[in-house]
């Protein structure tokens, strides 16, 4: 998804989260328990790192 945002603008960017795994190793769904979710945000010339969340999954 492309979110067009000027130099010295700002935006909401929405973010989906879920708990199916692509990993083999972890089965269908991630493990319960403590987790780390990062945002990064890629430009044409960089790439930046906007959010990182501690999250909990639960049974």
């Amino acid at each position: 998804m492309t979110f067009p945002i000027q130099p010295q603008q700002s935006s909401r960017v929405p973010v989906l989260i879920g708990t199916a795994s692509v990993d083999p190793e972890l089965g269908y769904a991630v493990p319960p328990g403590p987790w780390g979710l990062a945002v990064s945000l890629h430009t044409e010339r960089d790439r930046w790192l906007l959010a990182s969340l501690e999250l909990t999954i639960t049974p």
